[in-house]
This record gives C-alpha cells, sequence and structure tokens, in this order.
C-alpha cells in the first residue's frame, strides 16, 4: 500500500496523488500541494480501513430530468384525445380552450408548480378579462367552466402519467358557481307560422328546413346534417343518425339521440291532439321532395344552401335573423325551436317518454325538470274545471 504526492512536472505548480494497493494504481490530479496533501491523508485513512472505493470508476453523473410542464402535457394529452376518435366538436372545443387560455397563463410552468391559489387566480381572471374576442371583458360562467374542466383532465392526465402525485383541482374552493337555466322561452305555433311564412318570402329550401325542425325537435346540427337517405316519404318519418358541426360530420351528441321519429307532429296546428297526423307528414313529404336545390349523391346533405354546401351554423342563423324580423317576431335563436315542440307536445298531454324520444334528450329527467310548467297545462286541459288534479285548484275564478 502506498500513497505519495509529487509534481509529475517539476516547477509546474500541479500536484498529484498516487494511490497503489494490491497492483490496483489510481491517481488524481490537485492543484496545490496543500490540497494534494490533504487529499493524500484521506486516502491514506480510507486504505487503512479497507475502504478501497478510490479505486473505483467514478459514477456516472445523474441524468438530467427535464421537468414537465403544463404545455407540454397539454399538447400530448390534445394529441391523444385527437388520436382516440374522439368528436370533432369536442375535439374543437378542448384545443380552443388550451390555444387561447390554458397555454397562454401557464405557458412553461412546471405541472409541480401549479397550485390551488394558482388555478383560483386563473378562474378570476377568466371571469374578469378573460374574454379573447373582447379584450378586457370577461367571460360568461359556462365558458369559464368549460375551459377548467379541461384544465382538469391535462391535470388528471398527469397524475396517470405519473408526472404529479395528485391533481390539485380537488382543493380549489371557487371553481364553480351555481348555474341558474333560464326558462324555456319557447315560440307558439302562431308564431313558428309566421316565421315559416316569411321563411318563404326569403329561401323556400330555408322554410322547410325551419318547418322540420319544429317538427322533430331535432338538434340544428341534426337537422343540417340529414341526408335523402334518411328519409320515409311514406311513413313520415327520418333517421337521426348524425350531426353536422364545425363544417364536418360527426356522430350524434349520444347514444340515444340516434333515433327514428316522425315528423307528423302537429305543432303549427291549433290543435288539441299531440299525436302525429297523416295529413300533416304527407305535407311535410311534399314539400321535401320539392326542394328548390337537390344533390345528386342520396348520402348527402338534405338541405343544400344557396352556395351549393351544406347549411352551417353561421348561415342558418343569419337567414333565420332575417326571417324573424321579417315575421315582427321577437327574437329567440333556432335552437328555440327544439324547445318548442316539447312545450307545445307536453302541453297536449303527450307522453313525456314520447316527447324525450323525439327531442333525443338522454333522460325524461330533463323534461320533467325543465318542461313541469308546460306538463301542469296539459294536466289541465285534460281535467274539467274545479277537478282536483287541476293547478289552479281551489282558486277562485
Amino acid at each position: 500500500m502506498g500513497v505519495t504526492v509529487r509534481e509529475k512536472v517539476r516547477g509546474s505548480g500541479i500536484w498529484w496523488v498516487f494511490a497503489s494497493e494490491g497492483g490496483r494504481r489510481k491517481s488524481k490530479r490537485l492543484g496545490s500541494k496543500k490540497a494534494a496533501d490533504q487529499f493524500a491523508d484521506r486516502v491514506r485513512v480510507q486504505l487503512a480501513d479497507g475502504d478501497l472505493r478510490v479505486f473505483e470508476p467514478p459514477a456516472p453523473p445523474a441524468p438530467v430530468v427535464a421537468v414537465p410542464t403544463f404545455g407540454a402535457f397539454a399538447s400530448r394529452w390534445l394529441e391523444r384525445h385527437a388520436a382516440s376518435g374522439g368528436r370533432h366538436g369536442s375535439h374543437a372545443i378542448f384545443a380552443s380552450a388550451i390555444t387561447h387560455h390554458l397555454r397562454p397563463y401557464f405557458a412553461d410552468r412546471a405541472l409541480s408548480t401549479i397550485s390551488p391559489s394558482l388555478i383560483e387566480d386563473f378562474i378570476s381572471h377568466l371571469r374578469t378579462r378573460g374574454s379573447v374576442r373582447y379584450p378586457g371583458k370577461g367571460l360568461s360562467e359556462v365558458s369559464v367552466q368549460s375551459i377548467v374542466a379541461v384544465l382538469g383532465r391535462v391535470l388528471r392526465f398527469a397524475v396517470r402519467e405519473k408526472a404529479i402525485a395528485a391533481s390539485p383541482m380537488g382543493d380549489v374552493e371557487f371553481g364553480q358557481r351555481r348555474r341558474i337555466s333560464p326558462d324555456p322561452d319557447p315560440f307558439l305555433p302562431a308564431e313558428i307560422r309566421k316565421i315559416i311564412a316569411a321563411a318563404r318570402e326569403l329561401d323556400m329550401d330555408a322554410a322547410v328546413l325551419f318547418e322540420l325542425w319544429a317538427r322533430t325537435g331535432a338538434r340544428a346540427g341534426e337537422i343540417t346534417a340529414l341526408r335523402p337517405m334518411d328519409l320515409d316519404y311514406d311513413a313520415g318519418t327520418v333517421w337521426i343518425r348524425q350531426t353536422y358541426s364545425r363544417g364536418r360530420v360527426g356522430p350524434t351528441k349520444t347514444a340515444k339521440s340516434t333515433r327514428r321519429i316522425s315528423f307528423g307532429c302537429p305543432i303549427l296546428e291549433d290543435v288539441a291532439d299531440w299525436r302525429p297526423r297523416p295529413e300533416v307528414a304527407a305535407a311535410m313529404s311534399t314539400r321535401l321532395r320539392q326542394l328548390k336545390r337537390v344533390g345528386l349523391d342520396p348520402s348527402g346533405p338534405l338541405f343544400i344552401s344557396p352556395g351549393g354546401t351544406a347549411w352551417s351554423s353561421s348561415s342558418v342563423s343569419l337567414i333565420w335573423r332575417r326571417a324573424l324580423a321579417r315575421a315582427g317576431v321577437r327574437f329567440r335563436v333556432g335552437e328555440v325551436l327544439r324547445h318548442s315542440m316539447a312545450s307545445i307536445l307536453l302541453a297536449r298531454s303527450a307522453p313525456v317518454t314520447f316527447v324525450a324520444r323525439q327531442g333525443g334528450w338522454s333522460s325524461a329527467v330533463v323534461l320533467l325538470s325543465v318542461y313541469a310548467a308546460w306538463i301542469e297545462q296539459g294536466a289541465d286541459a285534460a281535467a274539467p274545471q274545479g277537478h282536483p288534479d287541476r293547478a289552479d285548484a281551489g282558486q277562485t275564478p
């Protein structure tokens, strides 16, 4: 055993420590002689104790682990969602939330530094000045909750990938406000007749689209996605099997939204009965057969816009606004036709299950909670004056 200290090159001022033990040698370059002497003393003590680590190869440096950032993980999650075959409309909403709100705010912040307090600050930012279209203005509560939901999805993905131990979303104290849904504001049959009459003066095909929309209670995207092959003119029914959104055709909103329904419901007629009528279906079939703009492909769109393509949401909205203005009817969005179908049929004592299937609602519970007033109207219409089941029982006329 031997430990020596010397200069390799005399007068260089660079000192080395040389150690040998059992035929094994090791050398280490030190700066000054003092430093070399101190190191040599430590090596002598180690060798005396049988510690031969001085002769082991140096341990490799610890790998540099990149700290995962929110932006990188959000991009990975979005790519996985696109590859999973999810709904195109949902993917577009997620991408918009990440691109316009989440990534600009959290940027390259490490996932481990995203705390409940930071998320609460982000929510306050969205509510007060989060609008991209109108700088300085806040977003609606519906938009805020949608964006925060995407944030929660990304953080859950990070937990699953073991980038963070737990998601901070569970400790956010004011992530949501109670949403107060406005009561439905449906059209009356007379108002729908006025709108369709006004639409005929603007575009005959648009008028047929609006009438089919009102009689079926379908969603806007379901109506514009219809194909000639989806119609059964003799039976007066239509298959709802897809939806058109953001320029693309995709699946319906839910599994129960795929349905075969009647377009013979007397929504425009001032009658007491709710049941589909053969004469109404026959008249509707005639108008559908007489569409001015017809495609050559039966799998193409049933309703074709003046531009020669399927009706987009913006083009439908534009002619809808013009029709209401011409008809002198108070403005409500076109989707209210869906609520109008439900309220009119329920007020005529239609079974809740029939209305739920007609409109493609996932559960009759929605109808019972939102349209209870029209169900009461139907019960009042069925019960004679003074009957205990009437809502106005016990009231003095």
